[in-house]
């Protein structure tokens, strides 16, 4: 048990270490910082920031492994970044309108539905297997690199490009085109690998979807 927990401990040290000073980023949302104050006794100082210039502190930031953070009402999630092993995130019910967790390559799990976000950076997230972002505002979603997603959910949004070209393990599909001011259908492009082209096919994703253009590389 204390190998485990020494080889835990100095993967998470690894983890920290790895990152240059200027890759750490600041937290800037009071809610988000009291939150990780009250939930993972991470320290803020007299002023109400978050010091990543402490060693402990950073180290107990890379010991988080689950985040929930539905309607907390929080406006930037700045800073996740620095929670390198962070497997699940939902921040469903928030007032985000942009999320960047590109960093976090231990990312599995990640819930941003009811918000209002017009961009999402998940590419890099290789471990990355359920995205859930309904309900927002989003105009083009790239999944780049995001080889283990099996379950998309990007219902109403305003997606014009979806590219998954590297999700070729997906089982999961859930999109729809939007209309415009004019509630005009618009064109929905997708793009992916041929790997995907047969159960594109199989599932009829596209079937009930006249103004899906699917792109297959």
């Amino acid at each position: 048990m204390a190998h485990k927990l020494f080889i835990a401990g100095l993967i998470i040290f690894c983890l920290v270490s790895c990152k240059s000073e200027s890759e750490w980023e600041e937290f800037d949302d009071p809610i988000f910082i009291t939150y990780l104050h009250d939930h993972y006794d991470i320290p803020i100082t007299e002023n109400g920031h978050i010091d990543l210039n402490d060693e402990t502190t950073l180290r107990a930031l890379g010991e988080i492994k689950s985040l929930n953070l539905d309607e907390v009402q929080c406006i930037s999630l700045t800073g996740i970044n620095n929670l390198v092993s962070l497997t699940r995130l939902s921040c469903n019910g928030n007032r985000l309108t942009s999320l960047d967790v590109s960093y976090l390559r231990n990312l599995r799990q990640f819930y941003c539905s009811n918000n209002y976000l017009k961009t999402i950076n998940a590419s890099g997230c290789a471990n990355l297997g359920i995205l859930c972002c309904s309900n927002n505002q989003i105009q083009n979603l790239k999944l780049r690199e995001c080889t283990e997603m099996i379950h998309i959910d990007c219902r109403n949004n305003r997606i014009k490009e979806l590219d998954m070209r590297d999700c070729n393990k997906l089982n999961i599909l859930y999109f729809d085109p939007q209309t415009d001011n004019e509630n005009n259908i618009q064109e929905l492009t997708i793009l992916m690998s041929l790997e995907l082209k047969k159960r594109w096919e199989n599932e009829g994703w596209g079937k009930q979807n006249p103004n899906v253009i699917a792109i297959f590389f």
